[in-house]
């Protein structure tokens, strides 16, 4: 009994795996990035909100589409449904079928709710989800963000509700699971997956990948679909207005 005691205790003691990557920011400029750079929005202190990094995310979803196409619907012009918070109105997709279901959800309970359905974030790209998950480890605007590659908002399976308290049960109806208190705003689609979830977070990041290869031909990474470090270094020193080569980079 001892033995397995102090085996317990040496198991709750662990330390937790550290991140794949983590940005270097000195307490004081200057920071290891230039401005213009996604590393340099990361360690700049009071700056918040990925449409710094637009120009640069768009190209990314663009590459998605170019490699596989018809992986998104809008959710745009959905009657109830408010898409123009800053996060949501930049890439305001889903799947197919979330989106169908979203949009039966909210003709269905509209009137019963009494109010919009306020959406704050749909799908997210790798470069959006490398900016708030090093803001995370820093304590920085945001709170639990998933590693990149592995968050359903890339998969465009997730959304975030400003008025989930008003919205839960309805959307719980349409096969939209609550995170639950860690993340009270999120929801998971459930139902049936157009696109497979591993395949589309991992489409993420080769989309990224295979565009800094592009652009870096002297200095290319693997196109693995895995945010490891050499890929998290890279999107620190991508230039937050985009690659000047925007041809359709395959993975």
């Amino acid at each position: 009994m001892l033995i397995l005691a102090l085996l317990l205790v040496l198991v709750n003691c662990q330390k937790p795996v550290p991140p794949a990557y983590v940005t270097s920011c000195p307490r004081r400029p200057p920071f290891p990035f230039v401005q213009g750079q996604v590393g340099y929005v990361v360690c700049n202190e009071g700056t918040c909100g990925t449409s710094q990094i637009y120009s640069l995310s768009i190209q990314i979803y663009n590459n998605i589409q170019c490699n596989a196409a018809n992986s998104w619907a809008s959710i745009t012009g959905i009657a109830g449904l408010d898409v123009t918070g800053s996060g949501v109105s930049q890439f305001p997709y889903l799947q197919k079928n979330p989106r169908d279901a979203l949009a039966a959800c909210v003709a269905a309970n509209r009137a019963q709710v009494g109010q919009d359905m306020v959406i704050n974030s749909a799908i997210r790209v790798s470069s959006q989800q490398h900016l708030l998950y090093q803001w995370g480890n820093r304590n920085k605007c945001v709170g639990l963000v998933a590693v990149p590659g592995t968050s359903n908002h890339e998969a465009g399976l997730s959304i975030d509700v400003n008025n989930y308290q008003a919205w839960s049960a309805s959307l719980q109806a349409y096969n939209f699971a609550p995170i639950g208190s860690s993340d009270p705003v999120h929801f998971d689609f459930t139902g049936t997956a157009n696109i497979n979830p591993s395949t589309a977070k991992t489409n993420d990041i080769k989309s990224f990948q295979a565009l800094w290869n592009l652009n870096n031909p002297s200095d290319t990474i693997p196109i693995t679909g895995v945010y490891d470090a050499a890929t998290g270094l890279r999107f620190d020193r991508s230039p937050v207005a985009g690659f000047t080569n925007t041809n359709c980079a395959p993975f």
